[in-house]
């Protein structure tokens, strides 16, 4: 956002001087450390996600918060993490 305008600029990093988005590799150790991530927490949880799904007809408050818990770590999945 301009201070004398108000406005906000359409071309503000992180596109290049043709209009195209700036993409930065990741480095190993950065895929690494996203991998951890996704062996420690999101595989662990989507097999609970998975085993509670057959018992759903039967789910107490207890399971009904695990399942919400679970698809939350699930979308992190989807998330793009950027600086």
């Amino acid at each position: 956002m301009s201070r004398s305008s108000g406005t906000v600029s359409s071309r503000t990093p992180p596109f290049d001087a043709f209009g195209s988005y700036l993409v930065a590799v990741p480095s190993d150790e950065e895929i690494s450390f996203i991998l951890e991530i996704l062996n420690s927490i999101v595989s662990p949880a989507l097999d609970k996600l998975e085993a509670l799904l057959p018992t759903a007809s039967s789910w107490d408050g207890v399971a009904r918060n695990d399942f919400c818990r679970y698809v939350g770590v699930k979308r992190l999945r989807r998330c793009k993490i950027t600086e």
